[in-house]
């Protein structure tokens, strides 16, 4: 599946900042990454969506520890090109996977339709009858000439769905953990007050997300979509206070040991809240006719809000105390909770809509 997020590449930037050592991830991942979200979300069955979708945090905490681990012992242009061996695997093995059936269907080729779910369902005949017909019910609802891009764009729903969940994007940007992971050594050498290696610290708290996230793949289907990141997020709340007020009221070694273990949880909660179940609930509620339109400019707006928020979060370290950070990262989850609860309708176990009201 690849090192980073299970789908694409990712190259190590690395620079001196006085004695200080910053590795830096290049999202190209994003492009590659959203489009194999929309893949997988079309050819799955409802019941398996979720729990595959939330691989996407296994493999990008993964690929992030691995890159982290060796980057200190192999150079950037190596790491590089062993990445970008790791993408021609990829790009050989997408020859040899069938296009979804909800784009033959849009294409008017229920043929082609029906040999792609062939494939993918193992030949079972009951289960392609059922989502051919299905997603023919579903299409029914749409004009089945298939949007053009200008078509798409120009769309009153289009805009309206891109801005509501452009909201959502930018809320789970500031929840923190992508400004945590290329700093991850700055960040704790501001907040670890043990005698333990920053670097151990940082190896801790991604170790612990990507257990984390495993974990997760097997319960996500035990839950409803939109509760499971509205409860993340309250449990990300509450995990920055304890470890703000630890560290800001409390000078122990006992404290810091209390607020990095929080901390390290929140890697885990908040993971769920990034990746996954973020990449879930959109895919399921985009109309058909746009889904690929509407997901690809998601996908550049997150790559654009990383970019700004990586750039200036090394300032931010330096000028604002860390605890207050932290308080502002609880802010910003708390936020997401109030906003998925008020805004974003649960999908859970739907057949991909086909009438455009999202």
């Amino acid at each position: 599946m690849g090192l980073n997020c299970g789908f694409s590449t990712e190259y190590i930037y690395q620079q001196n900042v006085g004695n200080e050592r910053l590795n830096n991830a290049d999202m190209s991942w994003i492009g590659l990454g959203y489009g194999s979200v929309i893949y997988i979300v079309e050819i799955l069955q409802p019941e398996y969506r979720g729990a595959f979708l939330s691989l996407t945090s296994v493999f990008e905490i993964f690929g992030s520890l691995v890159i982290y681990l060796v980057e200190y012992y192999l150079s950037a242009k190596i790491v590089s090109l062993l990445l970008s061996i790791n993408s021609l695997f990829l790009l050989i093995a997408i020859f040899f996977m069938p296009e979804t059936p909800y784009w033959y269907m849009l294409k008017k080729k229920k043929d082609e339709a029906i040999k792609s779910l062939y494939w993918l369902r193992n030949g079972n005949k009951k289960k392609i009858d059922f989502e051919i017909e299905e997603i023919e019910k579903n299409l029914d609802s749409v004009n089945k000439n298939v949007l053009t891009f200008m078509e798409t764009v120009f769309n009153i729903k289009w805009w309206n769905t891109f801005l509501l969940f452009s909201v959502y994007i930018m809320l789970i940007q500031l929840t923190g953990f992508d400004m945590i992971i290329p700093y991850a050594v700055q960040f704790f050498e501001k907040f670890n007050k043990t005698q333990i290696d920053n670097r151990i610290i940082s190896i801790i708290f991604m170790t612990i997300a990507f257990i984390g996230t495993i974990v997760t793949t097997f319960i996500v289907e035990k839950f409803k979509r939109t509760s499971l990141v509205k409860y993340s997020n309250l449990a990300n709340v509450i995990l920055l206070i304890i470890s703000g007020m630890s560290m800001k009221y409390f000078h122990s070694s006992a404290s810091s040991v209390l607020s990095l273990l929080c901390f390290c949880f929140y890697g885990t909660t908040v993971s769920i809240v990034a990746y996954g179940m973020p990449c879930t609930i959109i895919s399921e509620c985009l109309p058909t006719e746009s889904r690929a339109t509407i997901f690809s400019a998601l996908g550049s707006e997150f790559t654009i809000t990383y970019f700004i928020i990586v750039l200036i979060f090394p300032t931010v370290l330096v000028n604002i105390s860390i605890d207050y950070i932290i308080y502002l990262l609880a802010f910003f989850s708390l936020l997401n909770y109030i906003f998925v609860h008020c805004f974003i309708k649960e999908t859970k176990g739907i057949i991909l809509p086909g009438n455009g009201n999202s």
